[in-house]
């Protein structure tokens, strides 16, 4: 909604967007699907019912959303209160972002987990379930058959939902055992392995390169550092999967207080100082949550792969 509102606020005023930064941002799409033709492009759209002018009116909302302050923030919505174009326009854009698919997938394992439960749901974990639908929704009880309507569902259907959520629910809780989640530890040990550090942004690689000298060999601190420099500490908390694969090595070589020269794919120059490193633990509220995620995706992935046929085909299937 925000990029709808200040592209339009830009038609009205006749500005244009810089025509290379668009084009990075339909590429950016080709890429994230892994379409690397023309005639893929095509075919891909053509599956999921859109065009290029859809694509293009993608990168249009997101550059402007990311560009442009002209327009107002719109107030918050919710699906259901949406016309049928804002709703057309919010699918369009999870697609392209690769939104849908994920939501899809997470479908599909709801689907095989009820196909192969041996008991279904009791009572009580159906209302479990539609306790946290109502919390989630933020709906009331009495709002439930208005919200239904609008979406062309019934009772029924919220009750089969409710059902797949509840056999979901009870296989995640069978799988995240305390010995599945050591065991997946053990193997997740290095990707989860986590850095406490301070980045400063610089101009270029070779004025990270030089900060970096200054503070391993003339023993300058980073607020020193960044003083003379008039820039800002960033403090994060990185993990070593969601570093760049040339820099994993780096980080997982370096100890706590080694300063490192950190340039990112978006030509992001930053001199990165390791604070802390620590070893994954599953006390750590994140760390559990990421191992639990690959419990998931593992058990409910096998089984998709045995009961669940996509009806949209990759781009390169016959």
């Amino acid at each position: 909604m925000l990029g709808a509102a200040r592209k339009q606020r830009a038609d009205e005023e006749g500005l244009e967007p810089d025509s290379e930064t668009l084009q990075h941002l339909s590429e950016d799409v080709r890429y994230r699907h892994d379409l690397i033709t023309a005639e893929e492009t095509e075919a891909w759209l053509t599956a999921r019912g859109l065009t290029l002018d859809d694509l293009t009116g993608h990168a249009y909302r997101r550059y402007w959303r990311e560009h442009s302050a002209a327009a107002p923030t719109p107030a918050g919505s919710v699906y259901i209160a949406g016309s049928p174009e804002e709703r057309s326009v919010f699918l369009h854009d999870v697609i392209f972002d690769g939104e849908f698919a994920q939501l899809a997938e997470h479908l599909s394992w709801r689907a095989v987990g009820a196909l192969v439960l041996e008991v279904p749901p009791t009572s009580a974990e159906l209302e479990a379930a539609r306790e946290r639908f109502l919390q989630r929704t933020a709906l009331r009880p009495e709002q439930l058959a208005p919200a239904l309507g609008q979406l062309g569902r019934d009772a029924a259907w919220l009750g089969h939902m409710l059902a797949l959520e509840s056999a979901y629910e009870r296989q995640c809780a069978q799988l995240c055992t305390a010995e599945n989640r050591v065991r997946t530890l053990a193997a997740l040990r290095l990707p989860l392995t986590s850095f406490s550090v301070e980045l400063m942004d610089l101009d270029s690689a070779d004025a990270v390169r030089e900060a970096c000298l200054c503070v391993s060999a003339a023993d300058i601190s980073m607020e020193e550092l960044a003083g003379q420099e008039h820039r800002l500490i960033e403090r994060r908390q990185l993990l070593l999967e969601d570093l760049p694969e040339d820099a994993q090595q780096q980080f997982l070589s370096a100890e706590p207080g080694h300063v490192l020269p950190f340039i990112t794919e978006g030509e992001r120059f930053q001199v990165c100082r390791i604070a802390e490193k620590r070893e994954p633990a599953l006390s750590d509220a994140s760390v559990c949550a990421r191992v639990d995620a690959d419990l998931r995706t593992g058990h409910f992935g096998n089984l998709a792969a045995k009961h669940i046929v996509s009806a949209v085909a990759p781009p390169s299937a016959p």
